[in-house]
């Protein structure tokens, strides 16, 4: 014998390549957002953009912050930035609010700047203590909180920004 049984006229390996074929196959569909099908993951991949631009006034600033999201931007209605100072007696004041409520507490030098806009940046005039000098280096770290996602998106981002009074 060689190892086959053609005594039935079917052979095995018949049977066994036709029981490949007939193994029943569940297809499954899943709707995948543009962004995870590019790689990008939901509260991941955030950044943000602070720019803090010199107005009339010793130590004021126009402070617009834009956040995005694999590269696009989103709106910051319901978003939560954190600008921790290491120094509690950075900020003076904040007017001027565009797109967000901020809000400084001294005792923990916290400036929290709270998104309230569909709109893809928030701005506010900002005066920073003067402390003596004609300019100097703030310091501190930021936290962002988007609506969707129960952890901060980014944690404890470290900044320097170079102040001047004129």
């Amino acid at each position: 014998m060689t190892g086959e049984d053609t005594s039935t006229g079917v052979r095995r390996r018949t049977v066994l390549k036709g029981a490949a074929w007939s193994v029943p196959v569940a297809a499954v569909a899943v709707a995948v957002p543009a962004r995870a099908a590019s790689g990008c993951v939901d509260c991941e991949d955030y950044a943000i953009t602070q720019t803090l631009e010199k107005e009339t006034g010793a130590w004021q600033y126009k402070d617009t912050i834009a956040i995005t999201h694999c590269g696009d931007p989103v709106s910051v209605q319901g978003a939560v930035v954190l600008v921790k100072f290491d120094d509690p007696d950075e900020v003076k004041t904040t007017t001027d609010a565009h797109n967000c409520s901020p809000s400084y507490d001294p005792a923990t030098a916290t400036l929290t700047v709270t998104g309230n806009a569909d709109a893809t940046f928030m701005d506010f005039a900002v005066s920073f203590n003067t402390q003596g000098a004609s300019d100097r280096d703030i310091t501190g770290n930021v936290t962002v909180l988007v609506p969707g996602c129960t952890d901060p998106v980014i944690v404890a981002q470290p900044f320097v920004f170079h102040a001047i009074k004129q």
